[in-house]
């Protein structure tokens, strides 16, 4: 599964396009992220003209990520203050009187989390289904076949939730009695039964996924298992669909079985529909039958085993385009306007199958692959076995794609065939064999596509992203501990389980690393494991005993935290490095033991490389040199998972940007610099100056930021990049700084800027021509009103609204059907800001609309979306008051204010109630 963990690479002066992949990170908490804006909103009530201003959703939450993360690792990342911050359980040691804590210690074992226990065996899972779209119920027939799996038994359990048995039969003639608590069904059999006795077992039955208690977590958002999208045709802007959800044992919902992940089966799927709609599902379609009802009954058989978890249907209306792999059938299923789309949008789906086949050793295992997009998906995507399902975030035009490619969640899927589908971690506890596998197979992907420093900076983001996740609460890699198996889903298991892998493939080199997967896999073929299995196999591969390595970074919590000092002592010419372990979190080593290279450049340009290893609390490194290094660079690739401060005292800034350093370094060094630069050291201005030419896209937009305006030479190069620069973000962030220092030779480009481009780079120019021109943002608009694009028609909000345009209030509410992610919440501040400033004849039935929303929408986006486009109205108005200006809005606030603290007190959901303490209206 993909939870699109993603946290974004934070250069202070310029928002970046992989802001947009933590917009949909579910390891970013919502709550977080709701209260910041909430807190944003309130904290500008001083400064009318920077609301008034204010283009996008985008740029706040650039702001709220520079303030949770940072991204220069010679600074500790430390838990971020929240406003009106809520003291949680992990925050606060409580004290048990000595009595109590004994008897605690007398009675209770620690929580643990045992691998499933198996009773049978499941050999084969048949189902015939169909669905009641109108009572979203799923009738069905289970045909399963198993054993006992060790011991004799006469009554078994299954997992089978919510559900109304008709009646179970065995071997199709022997009626059985059952005992059933709607979670767990126990089958009583006829007689005792034994290993070697093979049975059937068919249960009819109808399930209501809907209306069973399901969780949430921050990587899944609803456990239904099943999912009716718009089932009774209602919403004219969202097709029907159905769709499952799996993991982590959820499948249970729709069919019975055994739902733990160290089950497998083979199956075969018959799903009765309308004829109208298509349908997919694991393995191979066999036939597709035409009823005389109007409706279509398709089979679907799999005939390699696979755990139940990784069963999925999706049903809807859909183009599907047809690819090939050697001899794999490979199919694309998207709503068809995005058709002429579909290969872009899972990219390099082909060659990913050739590269992870050579790269892991073993050639893609399963009969086909499909990939399909739906609606309102509750994570970012989930690697069902031949048939993966993405959210529809991913569903976005070739012009759209061109600069911001899905490469990172496809790789991520499919690489789960190999880990995850083909080799199944036993426990959640396990999670990481999937999970830390797959997110490394991005970096592996990205390394082999793009090259190494593209790879490193995605490293990068993931070790930023794991570092701020541990500062809430950090567990070992392998938990047998915690609370609820979606916990799991963290970025420890994500993050921390790739980064950890790259140190291992560092540590044993590339010849080991690549043998020991290839006899992970082949060793572990459809089998559940757990991580000893994954030692052994790099340890045969290496000849290496690895308990150690494991020791540390799979069964501990945590990660080193280093002091690095490092200077030059004349007398002895001797460089003296010293690396202290800070660590001091309980469960945390206190002493890791890992290689670390230093590299020392002398004035010449020579690079010379020490390896060493730390296997000490505080440990010094004497390397002789004959002069005081230009520049001393520990550990520069960023290779040890860890936090640290370093404190250089043999070097300036101006030696740390160097081109022969790696990316990550280079990039750390510009962070630094750009800090300096706003200390007022201009004395590293022409750094910046060279930035700007560096091959990384992320170090040149940064550059263009701070090198020098004043330089026509700079200048004319800036201009070119405007237009000319391979990286969108890069000729955007080049576009913003010529509209800044030169906006009268910006105001001369503006029709050529726009003219080219993708229609977000267009979406972009138009928003800083606004704040330039006006009036001419205004008749660039009118140019783009056909658009669907999300981004485009965000800014055409922020442009309708601020001039007034009421009568664009159409245009604005149809477009709002395009939005499906958080750019929703600054669109509809737009929409109702605009809304308001309309005659209330107009506007009365409009915001009772939104107030339906905020009351009674299924998405919690939507219902904070529209408690904020109340909330943004009442705040602008207050502003507006404090400023001596007349209101610009004819709405009722009264009435304003009432509805928005009905959508208040209604709300039931933990993190939207978190955010809306932030909502002051009296």
């Amino acid at each position: 599964m993909c939870v699109n963990n993603k946290y974004p690479r934070v250069v202070k002066q310029i928002e970046l396009s992989y802001l947009k992949k933590s917009l949909r990170s579910k390891f970013f908490k919502l709550e977080i992220l709701l209260r910041f804006y909430c807190s944003f909103i309130l904290n500008q009530s001083s400064n009318y003209s920077f609301l008034k201003s204010f283009v996008s959703m985008r740029y706040l939450i650039f702001s709220i990520l520079l303030i949770f993360i940072s991204c220069s690792t010679s600074k500790k990342i430390s838990q971020p203050a929240i406003p009106d911050q809520v003291v949680t359980l992990d925050d606060v040691e409580v004290k048990a009187s000595d009595s109590e804590e004994n008897d605690q210690m007398a009675l209770d074992l620690p929580l643990y989390k045992p691998t499933s226990k198996r009773e049978i065996d499941l050999l084969h899972t048949k189902l015939e289904v169909d669905f009641d779209l109108t009572n979203e119920k799923v009738h069905g027939v289970a045909t399963l076949i198993f054993k006992p799996y060790m011991y004799d038994i006469n009554r078994f359990r299954l997992d089978a939730k919510n559900f109304t048995i008709k009646s179970i039969k065995l071997n199709n003639n022997t009626t059985l009695t059952y005992d059933y608590d709607a979670e767990n069904l126990y089958v009583n059999l006829d007689k005792s039964y034994n290993s070697d006795q093979e049975l059937t077992l068919t249960i009819d039955y109808t399930a209501s996924p809907g209306s069973f208690p399901a969780g949430s977590s921050a990587a899944i958002t609803s456990e239904k298992g099943l999912f009716f999208i718009d089932p009774k045709n209602e919403d004219p802007d969202k097709p029907t669909q159905i769709w499952t959800q799996g993991e982590t044992e959820n499948n249970s919902r729709w069919f019975p079985t055994i739902d733990k992940p160290n089950e497998r089966c083979t199956q075969e799927v018959y799903v009765t529909v309308d004829k109208k709609y298509k349908t997919l599902s694991n393995g191979l379609l066999i036939s597709s039958k035409e009823n005389a009802n109007g409706t279509r009954t398709d089979y679907w058989k799999m005939d390699m085993p696979h755990a139940p978890y990784l069963f999925m249907l999706a049903i809807g209306d859909y183009s599907v385009t047809n690819d090939k792999w050697n001899d794999i059938p490979l199919q694309y299923f998207v709503e068809p306007e995005y058709e002429k789309d579909a290969k872009k949008i899972f990219n390099h789906t082909p060659e990913m199958l050739d590269f992870f086949s050579t790269t892991f050793g073993l050639k893609y295992p399963w009969p086909k692959l499909s990939q399909v997009v739906v609606r309102d998906y509750v994570s970012g995507a989930m690697e069902n076995t031949t048939a993966i399902i993405y959210g529809e975030s991913v569903q976005r035009s070739s012009d759209d794609l061109e600069n911001a490619p899905n490469d990172y969640i496809v790789a991520h899927e499919i690489s789960h065939h190999w880990f995850g589908d083909y080799v199944t971690c036993e426990s959640w506890s396990n999670l990481t064999l999937n999970e830390g596998f797959a997110n490394y197979s991005e970096y592996l992907w990205f390394e082999h596509k793009y090259g190494k420093d593209m790879a490193d900076m995605h490293r990068a983001e993931e070790l930023l992203g794991y570092l701020a996740s541990s500062a809430y609460r950090i567990h070992p890699l392998i938990d047998f501990h915690y609370e609820n198996h979606t916990d799991m889903f963290d970025a420890h298991s994500y993050n921390k389980g790739g980064l950890v892998l790259h140190m291992l493939r560092n540590l044993i080199g590339d010849k080991a690393f690549f043998k020991a997967l290839k006899i992970y896999l082949n060793k572990n073929a459809f089998a559940p494991v757990e991580v000893h299995n994954l030692r052994m196999a790099f340890e045969e591969a290496s000849g290496q005993d690895l308990n150690w390595y494991f020791d540390q970074w799979y069964m501990a919590a945590g990660h080193p935290e280093l002091k690095i000092t490092s200077g030059y002592d004349e007398s002895s010419r001797e460089v003296q490095i010293t690396i202290q372990q800070t660590q001091d979190k309980p469960g945390v080593p206190q002493i890791y033991r890992f290689p670390v290279d230093i590299y020392l450049n002398d004035a010449s340009g020579k690079r010379t490389k020490y390896e060493r290893w730390v296997d000490q609390r505080i440990q010094t490194f004497s390397l002789t040199s004959a002069e005081k290094p230009l520049l001393t660079e520990v550990d520069p690739d960023k290779i040890i998972l860890c936090e640290r401060t370093e404190i250089k005292q043999d070097t300036s800034l101006l030696n740390r940007y160097d081109l022969s350093s790696p990316a990550i370094a280079r990039y750390e060094a510009i962070d630094q610099i750009v800090q300096a630069l706003d200390g007022g050291n201009e004395e590293l201005r022409p750094i910046m100056n060279l930035a700007i030419k560096d091959p990384v896209s992320e170090i040149r937009a940064a550059a263009i930021t701070r090198c020098d305006p004043d330089n026509p030479e700079i200048m004319k190069t800036i201009i070119s990049m405007a237009k000319n620069d391979s990286n969108e973000e890069v000729r955007i962030a080049a576009i913003s700084t010529i509209a800044e220092y030169k906006s009268d030779v910006f105001l001369t480009m503006t029709d050529e800027l726009i003219s080219k481009g993708s229609s977000a780079q267009k979406a972009r120019v138009l928003s800083v021509v606004q704040q330039y021109a006006p009036e001419k943002a205004l008749e660039y608009a009118a140019k783009y009103e056909e658009t669907n694009h999300a981004e485009m028609l965000l800014a055409l909000s922020k442009i309708y609204s601020e001039a007034g345009k009421t009568e664009k209030l159409p245009l604005l509410k149809k477009g709002m059907t395009q939005f499906k992610s958080y750019d929703l919440i600054s669109f509809t501040g737009n929409y109702a800001t605009l809304l308001a400033k309309a005659d209330p004849s107009i506007s009365r039935a409009e915001f009772e609309e939104m107030y339906q929303t905020g009351m009674r929408s299924g998405s919690k986006i939507k219902r904070f979306a529209a408690a904020v486009g109340f909330f943004q109205v009442i705040v602008l108005d207050m502003m507006s008051k404090q400023e001596g200006e007349e209101s610009p809005f004819k709405v009722d606030l009264n009435d304003l204010k009432a509805k928005l603290n009905q959508i208040i007190a209604n709300e039931k959901d933990p993190e939207l109630k978190g955010a809306y303490e932030r909502f002051r209206t009296e």
